[in-house]
């Protein structure tokens, strides 16, 4: 049987198949993955003789003058994560005289010591182009197909580690190489777009190509002036979104989202007894064993209707957990936690008693949630009656919001918007948005965006 990606790897080397024998294996049934990783090797041997020939003919100074191009602010830096970009743009892109780059210099005086391979590879990353990737399926491990938002074309491009963490309907901002018959990066910014940031960019390249819906030519992308109004876009917007505030999140009431948890002594060895008066709290539903087979019952409780969702029956106020002689409440806001505690005191009183109340705030929510992080099995993470569970609320879900009112959308609902032409794009972008963090989702969790795509009669246009 073959072996799961994040598995031992059957060689013995105590190492994930991932990290492992998969990229072997590839090479193997793949002859384009063994292409491209021959042309990587050989890119880096490229650019290698190319700097070196720079340090040579221009000495220490160019490489800076280039990355102050390349930031266009003098109390700016490049990032390190940023020289994967900036060092290809230097050596292909930025021009040393006026039309002359310092790979076309390389080329002029270093033709004929160079192998065929060679040659080929850097007429290759002259031919390259700036583009805004638009990621429209990973092939995990092996690469990704993409389409540039702004010239209209396609490629699959071979990128082993790249296609590991990249989501699909992210926009990479890069350049990508044809060579040899297969399809490399390089060079790419380390931070990759969500749809609606990139529409950003790529209207403002438009506006300044003066072009409105049109393909832009590839020539015109290769101008140093589109080039770095494109770099600089990017990193303003990366930077605005780095240092923006983070959202305040609010439950479906509009209270502020804080996770609160308060803490109970069970005073009674009869359960019995205990859950016959949860009961009489209001809203509360039957008792349900949870799944993870540690012994808790968990009692749901919860009010008519939703104050966001009006197709919804009803709202979660929070869940009471008992196991043994420990009982929770568990709830998403402090009114929420104060409400449920006040019931609980009155209905339950004298077979628990009250410890203590633990709060988790927004922000330690938003940075567990930034730290990278394995790809979950659902099969630990969720019993398939839980999956299950999920995927039948999503449904409902994602099939009610095409006839919900979307403030992104003036307030028409998609169905609405896709009947009208100058509120299609912006409908577009939200399905795109949609379709990429779907795409961060274990795949038993993903609701497939492209039912809505059909069910609104539109056809993607990227």
């Amino acid at each position: 049987m073959h072996p799961g990606r994040n598995d031992p790897c059957p060689c013995g080397s105590g190492k994930k198949y991932k990290r492992c024998c998969e990229l072997a294996t590839h090479v193997a049934v793949n002859p384009d993955v063994a292409r491209a990783n021959a042309a990587k090797v050989a890119d880096n041997a490229l650019m290698l003789r190319i700097l070196r020939f720079a340090r040579m003919r221009a000495g220490t100074t160019w490489l800076p003058a280039a990355f102050d191009l390349y930031v266009g602010d003098a109390d700016d830096e490049v990032g390190e994560g940023e020289l994967q970009l900036a060092v290809p743009w230097a050596v292909f892109s930025a021009e040393i005289v006026e039309g002359m780059t310092m790979a076309s210099a390389f080329r002029d005086e270093n033709a004929t010591p160079l192998s065929r391979e060679l040659r080929e590879l850097l007429d290759a990353q002259m031919n390259a182009w700036l583009g805004l990737w638009d990621v429209r399926h990973v092939e995990r491990g092996v690469g990704m197909q993409v389409t540039d938002l702004l010239s209209g074309e396609e490629r699959f491009v071979h990128e082993i580690s790249g296609s590991e963490a990249i989501g699909v309907r992210a926009v990479i901002l890069g350049r990508v190489v044809d060579v040899g018959g297969v399809t490399i990066f390089g060079g790419i910014h380390p931070n990759p777009f969500e749809p609606t940031e990139a529409d950003i960019v790529v209207r403002e390249v438009q506006r300044l190509c003066r072009v409105r819906t049109r393909p832009i030519a590839i020539e015109r992308l290769r101008q140093s002036r589109i080039e770095l109004a494109l770099i600089h876009l990017w990193r303003d917007i990366a930077e605005e979104r780095r240092t923006r505030p983070a959202p305040r999140i609010t439950n479906s009431d509009g209270d502020p989202l804080l996770l609160t948890t308060d803490h109970f002594d069970v005073l009674t060895s009869d359960h019995s007894a205990l859950l016959a008066r949860i009961a009489t709290l209001t809203g509360a539903e039957e008792p349900e064993a949870s799944d993870s087979g540690d012994g808790e019952t968990i009692v749901t409780i919860t009010k008519p209707g939703n104050a966001k969702m009006e197709s919804w029956d009803n709202t979660i106020i929070g869940r009471i957990v008992i196991q043994g002689r420990r009982m929770r409440l568990e709830s998403n806001s402090t009114r929420r936690a104060d409400d449920l505690r006040a019931s609980v005191t009155e209905h339950v009183g004298p077979l628990v008693k009250y410890r203590i109340r633990d709060e988790t705030p927004q922000e330690e929510l938003m940075r567990v949630a930034s730290q990278p992080r394995e790809p979950r099995s659902v099969a630990r993470a969720n019993s398939p009656e839980a999956v299950a569970v999920m995927r039948e609320f999503k449904e409902r879900y994602m099939l009610g919001w095409l006839d919900q009112e979307i403030p992104a959308l003036g307030g028409l609902t998609p169905r609405e918007a896709a009947k009208l032409p100058r509120s299609r794009k912006d409908l577009e972008l939200l399905l795109r948005d949609l379709e990429n963090h779907e795409g961060q989702l274990p795949e038993s969790e993903r609701f497939d965006v492209n039912r809505l795509w059909t069910a609104l009669g539109i056809v993607d246009r990227g």
